[in-house]
């Protein structure tokens, strides 16, 4: 197995313990994510909201399409579950009657 060091920690690990593409190791990663936003959250907080208010409308029409999508999925996966059931109880009550 390959493996890589980190430039944060000095550790040699194996390459599934860094992002593709990144020269720290996921934990760094993790750990400097986390100081970040604990330091700028109140930016960050200001700059999601900003970004909300430049584009609600184009958040508000994705979200309903992805919404009426995950429930046309529920509604299929429901049915076709249904269906399986219904196939289930038709053969055992073939066996019964033969």
């Amino acid at each position: 197995m390959e493996t890589k060091t980190c430039t944060k920690c000095g550790e040699t690990k194996t390459t599934d313990m860094f992002y593709a593409q990144r020269a720290d190791c996921k934990e760094c990663t993790k750990k400097a994510t986390g100081a970040y936003y604990r330091n700028n959250s109140k930016a960050q907080l200001k700059r999601q909201a900003a970004y909300y208010e430049m584009n609600r409308d184009d958040i508000l029409v994705y979200q309903r399409k992805y919404h009426a999508e995950k429930r046309r999925l529920v509604t299929l996966k429901k049915n076709s579950t249904l269906s399986v059931i219904e196939k289930i109880k038709h053969a055992l009550h073939e066996r019964k009657v033969a």
